[in-house]
């Protein structure tokens, strides 16, 4: 995106609404989270637990695409161990046409795929090293086929899975999150069509190069 766009996006935000559905929303039970434990495990796993209990849910979990260049020994420390971990895997081509087009982040198809893969290989190599802990989905699969793919996730993380979660976008989270036109699509049903953008939108070198540094990550 641009940054006129980048802005008017910022600008656009309810960052009231933002802080209700954010972490945030616990900071009252702060002082009491640090006061009751004494590490900083215990401090995150205690700000969780207090975000699921206002929700009057038994759990909580966290979505963020910065997590991409974390290790994610560093993430499961933090959680002492106890974290699950569902990785969603875009097509990294499609990765790279949005990358390209925000602010920050890789500024070339070769820094792209080279980022992509090493996230990508990085990721699944904890992975293997904690299979009942990691989950693996991929972005086109959730996509075409959701109810399937999202069964497969609440076995994963034992919640029992209901028709209403292909109604996320009627949401007052959604609602409130998607005013921002950054985050507009989260007020609309999946869109089964938003993949494969990258055969229109990179040249046949550039398609060339990715693939080439990407390789079996694809």
């Amino acid at each position: 995106v641009s940054q006129s766009r980048y802005g008017r996006a910022e600008e656009e935000r309810d960052y009231a609404a933002v802080t209700r559905h954010s972490l945030l929303a616990v900071e009252p039970e702060s002082e009491r989270i640090i006061d009751s434990v004494r590490n900083y495990a215990g401090i995150v796993s205690g700000l969780f637990v207090a975000y699921a209990r206002q929700r009057g849910a038994l759990d909580a979990g966290d979505k963020s695409a910065f997590f991409y260049h974390m290790p994610l020994d560093k993430i499961d420390a933090a959680m002492a161990g106890r974290a699950r971990f569902i990785h969603v895997v875009r097509d990294g081509r499609d990765v790279c046409v949005s990358w390209c087009r925000m602010k920050v982040g890789p500024r070339s198809v070769k820094e792209a795929a080279i980022a992509w893969k090493a996230h990508i290989e990085g990721k699944q190599s904890w992975g293997r090293k904690h299979p009942d802990r990691y989950l693996e989905v991929r972005y086109e699969d959730l996509l075409d086929n959701t109810k399937k793919t999202l069964l497969k996730i609440c076995s994963f993380v034992n919640i029992k899975y209901t028709d209403s979660l292909l109604d996320f976008h009627k949401t007052k989270y959604a609602r409130d999150i998607a005013e921002s036109s950054s985050h507009a699509q989260l007020g609309k049903p999946i869109n089964s069509t938003n993949h494969g953008k990258w055969r229109n939108s990179l040249s046949r070198s550039e398609i060339y190069e990715f693939e080439s540094i990407a390789k079996n990550a694809l």
